[in-house]
């Protein structure tokens, strides 16, 4: 018996244009930075989350390393 697909969920988002972050089209504002008016709090709330993307990056970088290393053991034990 064939198990019936789940359905697929499709999310549209569009991208802000003052803090670059995505949120749901059918949102009227950006959720993210619509209660900020003053100019450097918007800087800062942009330069915060570059550094968040930067630190996943290297975080995402830190389990490719784990992951080829792992591959590398698995590889070397099956061989002896």
């Amino acid at each position: 018996m064939k198990g019936m697909p789940l359905p697929v969920k499709i999310r549209f988002t569009k991208k802000c244009q003052r803090c670059m972050r995505s949120f749901p089209h059918l949102a009227r504002a950006c959720p993210h930075c619509r209660d900020i008016t003053d100019g450097a709090e918007l800087e800062a709330f942009i330069q915060c989350y570059q550094q968040e993307l930067a630190e996943s990056r290297g975080l995402g970088n830190i389990f490719l390393f784990l992951a080829a290393l792992l591959l590398l053991a698995l590889l070397v034990m099956s061989v002896t």
